[in-house]
């Protein structure tokens, strides 16, 4: 699993970025950060671009210097989405992360484009 630190806003931040395919941006729940997801990460990067952040606080990530509110994760996400080469991605998010997809990242840009929930059901069929 590549690992890569990058800076945003100003915290250290370490996120993954395995295989290829249909772009997929995973965002952990609290208390925990990418490295639990791993079999699943793995497991969907055999089809698919899987990119996921410790989110700031968690994992090796940079903890903020106070505390944050959706709205700012949500812009940590497209600043990390946006730095990681991503133009569309499907989101997944489990416990915090989904309250991070729901908080206004997934607004469509043009009427009848958005699809903000997306199913995977395992196991993929790759191509």
């Amino acid at each position: 699993m590549p690992i890569h630190f990058v800076e945003i806003d100003g915290l250290r931040v370490r996120y993954s970025d395995e295989g290829r395919g249909p772009n997929l941006l995973f965002l952990h729940g609290w208390g925990a950060g990418f490295e639990v997801y791993k079999p699943l990460l793995s497991r969907l990067a055999e089809c698919h671009r899987v990119v996921a952040p410790d989110l700031p606080g968690a994992g090796l990530s940079q903890e903020p210097a106070a505390p944050w509110d959706a709205a700012d994760y949500v812009r940590f996400a497209q600043a990390l989405a946006a730095r990681a080469g991503l133009t569309e991605a499907v989101l997944i998010g489990h416990s915090h992360g989904g309250r991070i997809t729901s908080s206004g990242w997934a607004r469509p840009r043009r009427r009848g484009r958005a699809h903000p929930l997306e199913v995977i059901r395992p196991p993929c069929e790759c191509p």
